[in-house]
């Protein structure tokens, strides 16, 4: 009963007034039945709503009224919008002695199984408001709680999450799983594909659960090179630079070789080679290429030259990965080399310079 009246205080029910039942569509049209001049609202082609009710709180000594009442509260959440039906269950509530109640006793159901009833509030001869009969369809349920962190957890894929961290994978997860409060686990494992929870042993959960989302790594690098160049004469003459990229892997270098096998590696640039006395920059377009992670493995970006019989010259960008220490190391360089002979008319020159925008990991 104490449930019945918090529920009926905190909706602030009323009885509908006339202006309200002539325009509730519930009705069908059917409002009221001229009765020894007094009006009374048809209550039999009112629709009601499918409820279900959950027994799972009840014990050993709870009573049949107290489950009738809180199945009637059920009710009235379930109908919450047609103020006809909340006025009613309120006037079973109130005055029982007008109404017949089909359906009740309702027995408890064994934990996590269901049973079905059609349940009838019917209108009593003298019922001074209302005639004919309010039916629901009730399932009544003793679902338990689940005590396993497995079926606590809703969401068990977190989508995709860039650049992951601890921090990130787990605030991603309590978002998804708001049930799941940060102390109620522990975090066993985490790499680049999942993530494993164990029930901590303060929670109110028991065992573990696997937690599977996408990871896309992506270093924001973007830098362009010194432009070298080399000019040669009865002479040999060549010039280089080197830069590189590290990164250290959140969860490990073994764990990132087991999730990414390539880079996507955008580059640009431009380079010279002479040509007899041709020796115009070459545009190197933005390009985007994908290659191997395989430690130590080498990826020619250009590789060009001229080789004449009194002079020659290259140029050449390349990149390179080395994996150690927990640290990825990408290499980057540029080359250049010339030369001409004293009988040659013509100096020799080459020249080189490279742009990186973006890496990413795949």
């Amino acid at each position: 009963m104490n449930l019945l009246l918090g529920f009926i205080a905190s909706v602030g029910l009323t009885s509908p007034s006339v202006a309200t039942i002539a325009n509730n569509s519930n009705l069908n049209n059917i409002i009221v039945l001229n009765e020894n001049d007094q009006e009374k609202i048809v209550l039999t082609k009112i629709k009601t709503k499918n409820t279900v009710s959950n027994m799972n709180w009840t014990t050993e000594s709870t009573t049949e009224q107290e489950i009738s009442d809180s199945i009637i509260m059920d009710l009235m959440s379930s109908n919450t919008d047609d103020e006809i039906i909340l006025a009613v269950l309120m006037d079973v509530f109130y005055y029982p002695e007008n109404w017949i109640m089909i359906g009740f006793p309702i027995p408890v159901p064994e934990p996590n199984t269901k049973i079905n009833r059609k349940l009838k509030f019917m209108a009593g001869l003298d019922n001074p408001s209302y005639t004919g009969f309010l039916l629901f369809d009730v399932d009544i349920i003793n679902e338990e709680e689940s005590k396993e962190l497995e079926n606590a957890v809703k969401s068990k894929n977190l989508g995709i999450i860039e650049n992951p961290t601890q921090e990130k994978v787990l605030n991603k997860f309590f978002k998804d799983n708001s049930n799941i409060q940060r102390t109620d686990v522990t975090v066993k494992e985490l790499n680049y594909k999942t993530l494993l929870l164990e029930a901590s042993s303060t929670s109110k959960y028991i065992g573990r659960v696997l937690v599977t989302y996408y990871a896309k790594v992506k270093l924001y690098e973007t830098w362009e090179s010194e432009k070298i160049e080399v000019e040669a004469y009865n002479s040999t003459q060549t010039d280089s630079r080197h830069y590189q990229v590290e990164y250290r892997p959140e969860f490990g270098v073994d764990y990132f070789q087991q999730k990414f096998k390539k880079m996507d590696l955008t580059y640009s640039g431009e380079y010279k080679i002479k040509n007899y006395n041709e020796d115009n920059w070459t545009n190197v377009k933005q390009t985007t290429e994908s290659m191997s992670l395989s430690n130590g493995m080498t990826n020619d970006l250009w590789n060009d030259g001229y080789f004449g019989s009194v002079n020659w010259n290259t140029t050449k960008a390349w990149t390179s990965i080395k994996m150690e220490n927990n640290v990825i190391t990408i290499n980057f360089d540029i080359e250049v080399k010339a030369y001409a002979s004293w009988m040659n008319a013509y100096w020799s020159r080459a020249g080189a310079q490279l742009n990186i925008k973006n890496i990413e990991f795949s």
